[in-house]
């Protein structure tokens, strides 16, 4: 069971990487009313003067491996008091 906010991953190219898409339901799942993840736009400028720009996806709260490794240290580190 999930204690967390999941997202639907409606319109998300990385849902399949986050857990809050994939964790398993529970009885009482709270849910993101929109997918927090956003299509958006960066600029990257080089030395010799050429202009770049990316479209990127963002999610702030995208929980992927690197949340996941952070989450199992803080339950050893409070199972152990």
């Amino acid at each position: 069971m999930a204690d967390i906010t999941k997202c639907t991953g409606n319109g998300c190219p990385i849902k399949d990487k986050c857990y809050r898409h994939t964790a398993p339901n529970s009885q009482r799942q709270s849910w993101f009313v929109d997918s927090p993840g956003k299509w958006g736009w960066r600029r990257e400028e080089f030395e010799n003067g050429d202009i770049f720009d990316h479209r990127e996806f963002r999610c702030d709260m995208y929980w992927g491996e690197q949340q996941t490794g952070i989450m199992d240290t803080l339950n050893t580190i409070f199972k152990g008091q």
